[in-house]
């Protein structure tokens, strides 16, 4: 049985020098004259990468919170910030006063709790890695049915 850390990084630690090369030398480096944004993105990105393989235990990236309003004529307007994703792989599925959506090429899947009960009969588009989704708001639910939404 092997004995808890003395300290909460302790096993950190022992991951990051196991190799006995320093895994964060190149992002203590001079930086570089290049300005081109993938470039001065790239860096970041990779740090964060390695610290998350080493870090001890699972550490879950945070998500963009949806964006739900409300708006005239008793509609419900929410918006889910959706980067890196594809219009063809972004699938939206209403159950009840619940919103699905799942994207095809990542595997995940993110539930939104509705504020009322809606129609079924919504619409969604996708564009510059928003999903928009326009829905209708009723004053009870119609069923418990699953109803897929078809994403422009």
């Amino acid at each position: 049985m092997n004995a808890a850390p003395a300290e909460p990084f302790e096993e950190f630690r022992a991951k990051m020098f196991a190799t006995g090369a320093d895994e964060f030398a190149e992002f203590r480096s001079q930086p570089t004259t290049s300005t081109s944004t993938s470039t001065l993105l790239s860096k970041p990105r990779q740090l964060m990468r390695r610290f998350l393989r080493l870090a001890p235990g699972p550490i879950q990236y945070a998500r963009a919170a949806p964006v739900i309003a409300e708006a005239p004529h008793d509609e419900l307007h929410v918006t889910l910030p959706l980067p890196g994703a594809h219009a063809e792989d972004v699938h939206v599925t209403l159950h009840a006063a619940e919103l699905l959506v799942s994207n095809e090429a990542t595997h995940a899947t993110r539930t939104i709790t509705l504020p009322s009960a809606v129609l079924p009969d919504a619409s969604a588009a996708f564009k510059d890695g928003k999903l928009s989704v326009t829905l209708h708001k009723c004053s009870s639910p119609l069923d418990s049915d699953m109803h897929s939404i078809m994403v422009r």
